[in-house]
């Protein structure tokens, strides 16, 4: 073996060398950039978990701080809301109960007026029907076998007959479901608002020609 090598083969040797030195400091490097990154980034969410706890942390303590300011002003709210409904269902009672007070005494009236006319009908006997020159009670019977759509259009035959038919009695217990293809919303309306001091049953069944609007009615003057 030769005690010198070619020059060639010595640079060669020289730029292996230098290759490996330099591929293992590459390598080096990223590896130690890798961890560097991943450091930082552990880091870094570490630090927004902390944020993130302190955030609660404030906003635990801001609730607690508040939590009986809250129940007292919620309280109060219901104190003033309960006091407002309260104040409404006492006046809308009491406009109830003075109508319904009002009506009576309009029909007890009419009731009244009603048996002067037929005291002064039986004593000049004309320009009334026979039925007219009957007791107001005596008639009150006969009408309470006609139907509702009958009631109705007599009461527009004359004045006596009228105060006979707004008599508070016919109107106790109203049965529609007789009349359940003929009665209409508006006819209801004006049923209940002539006579709901005095309806204490109604009955609905089968009418379908009846819509929301009656419904609203029937709520509006329901006990």
């Amino acid at each position: 073996m030769p005690d010198s090598l070619p020059a060639f083969l010595l640079t060669e040797l020289m730029m292996s060398c230098v290759h490996r030195h330099w591929k293992s400091f590459t390598s080096e490097s990223k590896r130690d950039a890798r961890e560097s990154a991943m450091k930082v980034d552990k880091t870094k969410k570490h630090l927004d978990w902390k944020c993130q706890q302190v955030a609660v942390t404030k906003w635990v303590n801001w609730v607690k701080l508040h939590k009986k300011t809250n129940a007292a002003a919620v309280e109060k709210l219901e104190r003033i809301v309960g006091a407002g409904r309260l104040k409404r269902i006492i006046a809308a009672w009491h406009n109830v109960a003075k109508e319904s007070k009002g009506t009576k005494e309009y029909f007890t009236k009419l009731e009244k007026g009603l048996i002067q006319l037929d005291e002064e009908v039986q004593q000049t006997g004309e320009g009334c029907d026979r039925l007219s020159l009957l007791p107001s009670s005596l008639t009150l019977k006969i009408f309470q076998y006609l139907e509702l759509r009958d009631w109705l259009n007599c009461a527009e035959v004359c004045y006596a007959w009228k105060a006979v038919i707004q008599s508070g009695t016919l109107w106790s217990q109203i049965d529609v479901s007789v009349e359940k293809d003929w009665i209409t919303d508006c006819t209801m309306k004006q049923i209940l608002q002539n006579y709901h001091p005095f309806v204490t049953h109604l009955n609905l069944r089968g009418c379908t020609t009846l819509t929301w609007p009656s419904l609203i009615c029937i709520s509006e003057y329901s006990p």
